[in-house]
């Protein structure tokens, strides 16, 4: 019961994780293009 609990809740997170997981990463890249303190190496 527990592992089909578990299952269920991993299908949910790979079923909405992907859209955010991008939003925050282009998210991520606009917040370290805009870092005027950020050292480019």
């Amino acid at each position: 019961m527990d592992s089909e609990k578990e299952t269920q809740e991993n299908d949910e997170q790979g079923r909405f994780h992907l859209p955010p997981a991008i939003s925050l990463e282009r998210e991520d890249v606009v917040k370290f293009n805009q870092a005027p303190d950020r050292p480019r190496s």
